[in-house]
């Protein structure tokens, strides 16, 4: 019998529970140990899922029944225990974005590669679900013809994020009305589709964006950005973080191609027959147990995970120039990884 892969977990809010519970429902892992900021959030979560170890620092990075960690910090927090990981031997996951700023990025990546042996991935799990793996199926056999348009939204109202259990009061704020940057802590999941899409790689962008709605964020929170693949694809990217609405079905998602369409759901090979279903429903949510299910194992068969280090800071890399574009009211060119 296999022994089971030890788990650690960095990062206990939503979304670090979350991939708790996926690891933990997987019959190859073993969440051994946690780690928060808060020794109260340590404390409910072993209490409550039977874990035995927990820290408030990174010491759970030395453990030697530890082969995995899985980083769910708040995003500008994501590559002090990135890096540390790998050095200390583990396979590496992070949430997206992969980091918020591009000189982490590189740090980031640089320590990827100068730990090749070990597996790293990022959190894009827009790629797990069943309709858009779909569609990379469609566009990658060819039924679309040359994609030449693309468009994807992070349509979400967040003003949870702004209720008054959201400060921390070790870190003495609400990282996310402080820090968060719509364009790269939302609009990475549509951009990464549409790289994933385009098969290719953005090389230049230009964003708008206002302060109508969530002004309690330091940043804006309606952002557009149009970006400029290196094959001439164009991509549309929209934020929005506070409107009267439910999440965009789908994402909105819409592939342009010289044989057909698809929008949301729909795919058009004939304009007189118009749009029909695609067989795979969409699934809403996020697949965390597919995600974690895929990184597992990428480690056990040794292979390269769909996300790894370079992928995922493509991604972030985009989004962040974006935002940068945002404040210099220009475009500006995105850095290659």
């Amino acid at each position: 019998m296999r022994k089971k892969l030890g788990v650690g977990i960095i990062g206990l809010g939503h979304n670090g529970e979350a991939h708790l519970k996926a690891y933990q429902s997987n019959s190859f892992a073993e969440v051994i140990a946690v780690c928060d900021f808060s020794k109260r959030k340590v404390e409910r979560i072993k209490k409550k899922y039977g874990i035995k170890y927990g820290s408030t620092d990174y010491q759970i990075l030395e453990q030697d029944d530890i082969q995995i960690i899985s980083i769910n910090t708040s995003d500008h927090l994501h590559a002090e225990p990135f890096i540390r990981s790998l050095k200390a031997g583990k396979h590496t996951f992070v949430e997206k974005p992969m980091a918020d700023n591009i000189s982490d990025l590189r740090k980031m990546v640089k320590a990827a590669e100068k730990n090749s042996r070990l597996k790293t991935m990022v959190g894009q799990i827009l790629r797990f679900n069943p309709l858009f793996a779909e569609i990379k199926r469609i566009i990658k056999k060819g039924t679309l013809g040359k994609i030449f348009y693309l468009e994807g939204d992070y349509i979400h109202n967040l003003k949870c994020q702004a209720d008054k259990e959201r400060y921390n009061p070790e870190t003495k704020m609400n990282w996310y009305l402080e820090k968060e940057l719509p364009m790269v802590g939302g609009g990475c999941h549509p951009l990464d589709l549409l790289r994933w899409f385009a098969q290719d790689e953005p090389v230049e962008v230009q964003a708008y964006s206002n302060r109508i709605t969530f002004q309690k964020m330091k940043n804006d929170s309606s952002v557009v950005a149009i970006f400029k693949f290196k094959n001439g694809v164009i991509g549309k990217v929209t934020a929005l973080y506070e409107p009267i609405s439910p999440y965009a079905y789908a994402n909105n998602i819409a592939v342009y191609g010289t044989k057909g369409t698809i929008l949301r759901d729909t795919i058009c090979l004939n304009e007189k027959e118009g749009f029909k279903k695609i067989v795979v429903k969409y699934s809403s949510g996020h697949p965390f147990e597919p995600e974690v299910n895929h990184f597992i194992e990428c480690i056990l068969k040794n292979k390269k995970p769909l996300i790894d280090s370079k992928e995922g800071a493509k991604t972030a890399a985009a989004t962040i120039i974006a935002s940068k574009a945002l404040k210099e009211k220009k475009s500006i060119a995105i850095p290659q990884f």
